[in-house]
């Protein structure tokens, strides 16, 4: 609790700088505090060279915000429908429009 709340804002900052989006930060830092609390024997370890804490975290962060960029699914363009124009007439209505103009 103690290093969440001297840790969490910055760690949101610093994801939803990096990744673009406030929602998605929140859901980074949350789960980089739950990795903290699952690994933190392998922080101890490093402590005890003289590692910070809050390097390790950020690095959590950085790798997680990675994994969360790869999760998105970049679409061609050519697969995306075309938006329909309600204020346009229907260019298949146009077309058959004029040609029953022209047999009239």
């Amino acid at each position: 609790a103690q290093l969440m709340d001297r840790h969490l804002l910055r760690t949101v900052r610093l994801a939803a700088r990096l990744l673009g989006s406030d929602a998605q930060a929140d859901d980074v830092a949350q789960e980089a505090f739950v990795r903290v609390w699952r690994h933190a024997p392998t922080w101890q370890d490093s402590a005890a060279r003289g590692a910070r804490f809050t390097t390790w975290l950020y690095k959590i962060v950085s790798n997680l915000v990675i994994d969360e960029k790869r999760k998105r699914v970049n679409v061609a363009i050519d697969d995306i429908a075309e938006p329909v124009d309600d204020a346009a007439p229907n260019g298949e209505r146009v077309l058959i429009d004029r040609q029953r103009t022209q047999a009239v």
